[in-house]
């Protein structure tokens, strides 16, 4: 998975688009199935590496920053303001998704997230 965004500007907020994802479990066959997220928290951390301390940008549907669209069918859109956006140096960073629900934490994904430099100020 990758996803590019940019330097300064809004995910999710005022008519923006978020990140959406729909999470699924796909079975043998190939048939998928969404993954009821009822009664989870998900957290999203973005990172320049595995080995970096303190995430460089993080999501939580604690803080409100993951909007949790329809837990049955398992589908979350990340948002951001656009400061918040601003405050995240342009580069690569490499990112997870983790769920955890009674007790339990599992990685559904991760992947490469590119942040562009912004041109218009």
């Amino acid at each position: 998975t990758q996803i590019t965004t940019t330097k300064g500007d809004t995910l999710g907020f005022f008519g923006s688009p978020g990140i959406t994802f729909t999470m699924k479990d796909v079975d043998g066959q190939g048939v998928e199935t969404p993954i009821d997220m009822t009664g989870s928290s998900i957290l999203v951390q973005l990172r320049s590496s595995s080995a970096q301390v303190n995430s460089s940008l993080q999501f939580s549907s604690d803080d409100s920053s993951i909007d949790i669209t329809d837990l049955a069918s398992g589908k979350f859109t990340l948002r951001k303001s656009a400061s918040e956006m601003n405050d995240l140096d342009a580069g690569e960073y490499i990112f997870d998704i983790q769920v955890t629900k009674d007790g339990n934490v599992t990685t559904l994904t991760r992947g490469r997230w590119v942040h562009n430099g912004d041109i218009t100020y």
